[in-house]
């Protein structure tokens, strides 16, 4: 999977904007991340813009994987301890 990046450069200030990244995740059942921030417009921060965009998108895997595990168990033992489930 690769990223989508949209720039939007302020008009009134050349050397500032606005990134805004999305990650579909190839395990559909994570979903799609965005990641925005404003930024330099010069190599330093864009550099700086990938680590931290990349950095928070593997937070957010983890975090959605947790949940999904979560709820995945939370189910299992609900439908094992309801009597009324399968009869």
């Amino acid at each position: 999977m690769t990223w989508q990046a949209t720039v939007q450069i302020d008009k009134d200030k050349v050397d500032v904007g606005s990134v805004t990244v999305i990650w579909t995740d190839p395990n559909t059942a994570l979903g799609v991340f965005s990641y925005s921030e404003r930024i330099q417009a010069n190599a330093a921060g864009r550099d700086a813009f990938i680590v931290r965009a990349i950095a928070a998108r593997d937070e957010w895997q983890t975090y959605q994987q947790t949940n999904i595990n979560y709820s995945a168990n939370v189910l299992s033992f609900l439908n094992t301890a309801d009597p009324k489930v399968g009869a």
